[in-house]
């Protein structure tokens, strides 16, 4: 799983905090001070995190959440970033992101093409 956080000290807390009811509890060894120093942290207990406090080729956290497209599970509302924004962090130059690029760029057009025109 991958996650885009807000990266500020308040905020990756509350995600350590959840993060420690997972598995083993093994993030509560962490401190907010290693997420944030690093763009990706990678997190495994009994699932994989990929915590990204800068995405490649996101600039601002804020930016990317007002783009964001929200899904609802189990009566909880999930943001997730747009295509458009997701496409830019994929675009990193290693051949399984290029696969990724070509995969949402296909599934853009796709959406595009099937969508009715604007009134």
């Amino acid at each position: 799983m991958d996650l885009f956080v807000r990266p500020r000290e308040d905020n990756v807390s509350r995600l350590i905090g959840a993060l420690s009811e997972v598995g083993f509890g093994i993030a509560r060894e962490l401190a907010p001070k290693e997420i944030l120093g690093r763009p990706v942290f990678i997190f495994a207990d009994q699932i994989r995190v990929d915590i990204f406090t800068k995405p490649w080729g996101l600039d601002d956290f804020d930016t990317a959440y007002a783009r964001r497209l929200e899904a609802e599970f189990d009566s909880v509302r999930i943001p997730f970033v747009c295509l458009d924004d997701l496409v830019l962090t994929k675009k990193t130059g290693r051949e399984k992101d290029e696969a990724d690029v070509k995969a949402l760029l296909a599934l853009a057009e796709r959406r595009r093409r099937d969508s009715p025109p604007a009134p």
